[in-house]
């Protein structure tokens, strides 16, 4: 009986060393993620995650199928990307924040971002929120990768402000109360 558990434990141990084996070579065999920054005209390099930095080219899908374009987010007023999950609950605390706030957003616009393969659950985080009537706030899938060039990975909801000339001037990091937000609103 010892000798049987013996060689289940050595089973087990080979085991999971194979599959770690496999998992490393095959995150090795993916391509490169596209670069995080970009150049300036004198050679310097601007990462996007960095506050003064400029908003990256964007392409994101809104739920109506309508593309939003940095053409389209050219505005005079702060602009607000919220990077969500649109199964978090602190996202979904978020949204019903700047919903029951949004009179104070008088011109600034707001987009919810969530990655691709978020797009079955868009439909719930919408119903659940009730943001889906409101214009202002805009629910959208990242087409661009501009969540991989900002995000900075610690948590979410991720809140990037950008000024009126599109330069990213804040980020927050989770639940974020609206005092907190004030000063960035037009």
């Amino acid at each position: 009986m010892k000798k049987i558990a013996f060689l289940s434990a050595i089973f087990c141990l080979l085991s999971s060393s194979f599959i770690a084996f496999g998992q490393k070579n095959k995150k090795s065999q993916q391509a490169p993620p596209e670069p995080l920054f970009t150049h300036t005209a004198d050679g310097k390099s601007i990462f996007y995650n960095e506050i003064g930095a400029p908003i990256p080219r964007v392409n994101f899908k809104r739920r109506d199928g309508k593309t939003i374009t940095n053409e389209s987010l050219k505005n005079t007023s702060p602009l607000f990307v919220i990077l969500f999950n649109p199964t978090c609950e602190h996202c979904e605390l978020m949204a019903k924040e700047l919903k029951a706030n949004i009179n104070l957003f008088k011109s600034s616009p707001i987009v919810f971002l969530a990655a691709q393969g978020m797009e079955s659950y868009i439909p719930n985080f919408v119903k659940i929120t009730d943001i889906g009537a409101i214009p202002k706030l805009q629910v959208a899938i990242d087409n661009s990768m501009f969540i991989q060039k900002t995000f900075l990975y610690k948590t979410l909801p991720q809140i990037n402000v950008y000024n009126k000339d599109r330069m990213l001037e804040k980020i927050f990091l989770s639940n974020v109360p609206i005092d907190s937000l004030r000063q960035y609103i037009e």
